[in-house]
């Protein structure tokens, strides 16, 4: 596991960018989802045969999440705005989103807001998604969005007009912050993780499941967070 905790010590303080898919919200159907609708984006923006994508989704997708086929298919400007219309149209996630949403997503979403009500924090987000998907996700949970995120620092792929890995990503959402106090940042793709820890007082941490979380966030002191 990637511990950047390590750099600064257990006693922890400063802004906590948290993921969204893979670390607030980790359910298996919902992101096979995601990568199915894609793998359709692709093929058709790309004019590829879906056969290709697939291909293409099963050698990136482990090491650089879905962001790996929006930068495959060169994106850039509107193209982002059209991925995220399509992948996250409301019809498909008015099927799908009510049927998954399980006790354990419940949890673990109950857990993280009980930590951060506990210690006196509040959440970043820091996603490729938009943020109206992770809305409608903690809407089915019974949150509103304020409930778990800190609504002045929102970094969804829809307001920073960039995704992660790429370096337009961190920097916009550096040259926001414009902090010297220490950034975590807990994320499932270890590209991102990688990138992040290129960036002066950042803290990356590697989430490969629920306990990865759990460990990083009791290190820190109430009242700590900027």
């Amino acid at each position: 596991m990637w511990n950047g905790a390590l750099k600064y010590g257990n006693q922890l303080g400063g802004t906590v960018l948290m993921d969204f898919d893979g670390v607030i919200f980790t359910n298996k159907r919902v992101s096979e989802h995601v990568i199915d609708r894609s793998v359709e984006w692709v093929s058709k923006t790309m004019d590829i045969s879906k056969k290709e994508a697939v291909r293409l989704n099963r050698t990136t997708y482990k090491t650089q999440g879905h962001s790996s086929l929006i930068q495959n298919a060169n994106i850039e400007g509107g193209l982002l705005r059209s991925y995220n219309d399509f992948v996250f149209d409301d019809h498909f996630l008015d099927q799908i989103l009510p049927n998954c949403v399980d006790e354990g997503d419940l949890s673990h979403m109950t857990n993280l807001v009980e930590i951060a009500n506990s210690r006196g924090l509040r959440y970043a987000l820091c996603t490729n998604a938009p943020k109206s998907y992770c809305d409608r996700i903690l809407s089915l949970q019974g949150f509103a969005f304020s409930d778990v995120f800190r609504e002045d620092f929102v970094f969804s792929s829809d307001i920073t007009e960039a995704v992660k890995p790429t370096k337009d990503f961190y920097n916009f959402v550096n040259n926001y912050l414009n902090d010297e106090s220490t950034i975590h940042f807990l994320d499932d793709t270890s590209a991102n993780v990688v990138v992040a820890n290129s960036y002066q007082n950042w803290c990356p941490i590697l989430v490969r499941d629920r306990n990865d979380i759990y460990q990083h966030l009791a290190g820190f002191r109430m009242h700590e967070q900027r």
